[in-house]
């Protein structure tokens, strides 16, 4: 791995004339691209205990420091809002793709103090592996998919989008090691589970029935995406009742604040008459084990 720790000039200029609106800033970049400049891995300093590293062109992508700490505003935002005041956090990152939402959570909540990333694709994997070891807790990085089984099976994308992180799980034979989220044997305390898997929320739910029942606290966060609906035709209102078999959580949109009801029956049609954009839900139980 070609690991830098600053960006190449032109990246730095072509990023500063695409952030001034200046013509010219993304013929640039694909200059530099295209000279094998934007090979590699850059360290991106979050804050003074946080760095990310960062595929100089991943995926269409030529992020910096500030790219990446602008990732995902609403969703992080409300996660360490609903976990400020919880102690000794442990979070399950599923689909942990490069690790940057692990680290920008651990960034905004001081008080997770294990990280524990699950990733199947190999492709991410070193990448992974070198962000959970740079954060200032404990981590370790799980090379498997999740599920509701213990197993085997394969990734593939979707015939209109070939990126990395739209790769799903197909179950069955395959080359890729699938896990549950309580065969990893966390129970008690505080518990934060990021769900981004492509389709696959709910049996990650079902997966994770013992870790969500046990947690004296405990939030879950997970995708609803409408291109990965008009793939499964499963709506992600489905997740809600898996977790409300479970224990009980209070619901809410990280992108608009709308509280979401348990017994919603689709989420699409529900939420402010919007059915095209992405959304992030985030689950919350405060309730101590056995409570709820």
């Amino acid at each position: 791995m070609n690991l830098r720790t600053a960006p190449p000039l032109l990246f730095r200029v072509a990023k500063k004339m695409n952030r001034r609106n200046i013509r010219g800033g993304y013929r640039l970049m694909s200059l530099a691209e295209k000279a094998g400049m934007l090979d590699g891995v850059m360290w991106n300093q979050i804050d003074n205990r946080i760095r990310i590293a960062f595929p100089l062109q991943h995926e269409g992508r030529s992020w910096d420091s500030s790219d990446l700490i602008a990732y995902e505003p609403e969703l992080l935002g409300l996660a360490a809002q609903r976990l400020a005041g919880w102690s000794d956090i442990t979070l399950i990152d599923c689909g942990a793709h490069l690790g940057v939402v692990s680290a920008l959570l651990c960034a905004r909540c001081p008080k997770i103090t294990r990280v524990i990333a699950l990733e199947p694709n190999d492709r991410l994997l070193e990448v992974l592996r070198l962000n959970i070891a740079a954060l200032p807790v404990r981590g370790e990085v799980v090379a498997a998919a999740v599920s509701n089984f213990s197993g085997a099976g394969r990734l593939e994308n979707p015939p209109d989008n070939m990126l990395d992180q739209a790769r799903f799980l197909i179950p069955g034979e395959g080359p890729i090691p699938v896990v549950t989220i309580d065969s990893l044997g966390v129970r008690g305390g505080a518990v934060a589970i990021k769900i981004d898997v492509e389709g696959g929320e709910p049996e990650v739910i079902e997966g994770a029935a013992e870790t969500i029942r046990s947690a004296e606290s405990c939030m879950v966060t997970f995708e609803a995406h409408p291109q990965v609906f008009r793939r499964t035709r499963r709506d992600p209102a489905e997740c809600l009742r898996r977790l409300e078999s479970i224990r009980k959580f209070e619901y809410t949109v990280a992108e608009n604040g709308q509280k979401l009801s348990p017994t919603l029956d689709r989420m699409f049609d529900g939420i402010s008459g919007e059915t095209e954009r992405l959304w992030n839900v985030v689950g919350c139980s405060q309730q101590r084990a056995g409570n709820g």
